[in-house]
């Protein structure tokens, strides 16, 4: 297997917002996905889902959590994903939750 290692940001939205989605012909490990809230003030809450494309199933990874103003949660969910599998993340507040995930992608041989 040929693998890359990958760091993805973005800033999540109120609607689910897709921050990454597994290459055609390709296995991917997620080990790590850190959320931070940007907020001054206040706590936000993120929901983080995976969607299960080969079954048509979206798994909730956390439901709105709470991180606190000026801080952030690192969820280690260690999956292995699919082609066309995704993760997508659902803010409080747009903008407010920037979240980075680490990938480890693999071609598929076959």
């Amino acid at each position: 297997l040929v693998g890359s290692e990958m760091c993805i940001r973005d800033r999540a939205n109120t609607n689910a917002t897709t921050i990454y989605t597994v290459p055609t012909n390709h296995t991917a490990l997620i080990p790590m996905i850190w959320l931070t809230n940007a907020d001054a003030s206040a706590a936000q809450y993120a929901t983080v889902t995976w969607r299960d494309s080969s079954a048509s199933v979206t798994y909730n990874l956390i439901y709105q959590k709470d991180v606190a103003s000026k801080d952030y949660t690192i969820i280690e969910p260690n999956l292995i994903l699919e082609s066309g599998d995704y993760i997508q993340v659902t803010a409080e507040t747009a903008d407010k939750i920037t979240v980075t995930l680490t990938a480890q992608e693999y071609m598929d041989e076959n």
